[in-house]
């Protein structure tokens, strides 16, 4: 049975970031840097590539490069030492620096395995499903259905809405690599700007490495999930189960698991990418009323059903 990672124990450790978008007459890109764990990075997204640089406690760098127009390749540079002078802490220098040293370059090729279109919703079936529905419920609570929401008379009948709350986990990507990888790789090739403490450190410790920017991913592979909770709001009127009106909300994660089918540990919920969204809008979701007056304006075509 696979080992829970414990965000609880791994929060403590510090994390800040600045993100900012820049154009100028050639493209335009974002940047984000901050601490990570024990060091410090930096990421560049422009329109034909994505840069990460990792700053270690001794001083070197990781320097990592993903060009759009072929990602199933990453540049990789382990332990850069910049020769020379770094006082403003320019990230820029130390990536033309890295690209100028070809013989210090390794080439970690990405392979992603087709899915179909089964072995995407087995995820919700398997084990790392069952762990994610079960990090999911420690967010948003435990799955319901037919909850009642709002009861009211108007015009001379009586509406019910009710709520639901079901967990779906979908398998959408599955990723291994040919050679160790660093942080800095592990960023530009899979996380990209969504980059947070927590989820880095979980992911060292899904692969049973020590919670560091040093740190070298082992050979091997990655799941990514969609994970969501599907909470739609449907409307009755007296005594019939036919449904008048529904509107749903929705609140979605990523979700990632060591692809070894022999590692211990379980697949882990990114807490820190959950989106809400809406299929109308968060008003009328909320609106009791006017999910009452379109369940009437239903009504009003159809009649009273069974």
């Amino acid at each position: 049975m696979k080992k829970i990672i414990c965000i609880s124990l791994i929060i403590v450790l510090l994390f800040s970031l600045t993100s900012n978008c820049y154009a100028d007459s050639d493209r335009s890109y974002k940047t984000m840097e901050g601490t990570l764990l024990d060091g410090s990075f930096f990421v560049r997204e422009m329109s034909d590539r994505r840069e990460g640089v990792i700053k270690k406690e001794n001083g070197k760098y990781d320097v990592s490069i993903l060009y759009f127009n072929n990602p199933s390749e990453i540049l990789q540079w382990v332990d850069v030492e910049y020769p020379f002078d770094n006082g403003n802490d320019s990230w820029i220098p130390i990536v033309e620096y890295a690209e100028s040293m070809d013989d210090c370059c390794q080439i970690i090729i990405l392979t992603e395995s087709f899915l179909t279109e089964d072995e995407k919703k087995e995820g919700s079936r398997s084990s790392p499903g069952a762990d994610l529905k079960e990090a999911l419920a420690s967010e948003l609570g435990n799955e319901y259905t037919n909850k009642l929401k709002y009861g009211a008379s108007y015009q001379n009948l009586y509406f019910k809405i009710y709520e639901n709350m079901t967990f779906n986990v979908y398998l959408n990507r599955s990723l291994s690599w040919s050679y160790q990888i660093t942080v800095a790789s592990l960023i530009v090739g899979i996380l990209g700007l969504s980059i947070n403490n927590p989820l880095v450190t979980a992911i060292c410790g899904a692969f049973g490495v020590v919670a560091s920017v040093s740190s070298l991913l082992p050979v091997s592979g990655i799941n990514c999930y969609h994970c969501y909770a599907q909470i739609p709001r449907f409307t009755k009127i007296n005594n019939s189960s036919y449904i008048y009106n529904i509107t749903y909300k929705f609140v979605d994660y990523d979700g990632y698991e060591n692809s070894d089918p022999n590692n211990p540990e379980r697949a882990y919920l990114d807490t820190g990418s959950a989106i809400t969204s809406y299929d109308i809008s968060a008003s009328y979701y909320n609106s009791y009323t006017s999910q009452r007056a379109d369940a009437y304006s239903e009504y009003l075509s159809v009649g009273l059903q069974p």
